[in-house]
């Protein structure tokens, strides 16, 4: 192959890469979004649903139960919101431990 074919096929390689890497992006962004609108929908459910049901028991004087069903919707909100917001804390920490690319330096510091 001349110079200015091997110019070319690289400008291909780097452009291909390019649009990998932008389709990654977006991926990134969408599954964001995604993330962001179940935490939303999991927390105004649960003030709803549980607002609800709470005055609904106290105007029948169901103290313990209006208790007991506060507890019992917390804990499952909670559980999805840790799972939502794990998730992430769990990507960042998977991008922080990436390998080093550093050359020739003390990667200790």
């Amino acid at each position: 192959m001349s110079d200015t074919e091997n110019a070319a096929t690289q400008r291909e390689i780097e452009l291909k890469q390019r649009k990998i890497e932008l389709k990654q992006k977006e991926n990134d962004l969408n599954r964001s979004r995604v993330r962001r609108w179940v935490t939303y929908s999991a927390v105004w459910t649960y003030l709803l649903l549980s607002g609800l049901t709470i005055l609904r028991l106290l105007r029948v004087n169901e103290y313990d139960m209006a208790i007991a069903v506060l507890g019992a919707v917390g804990s499952m909100s909670g559980s999805i919101l840790g799972f939502w917001f794990g998730s992430r804390q769990q990507n960042a920490t998977t991008m922080s431990t990436a390998p080093d690319d550093r050359k020739g330096e003390d990667k200790k510091g």
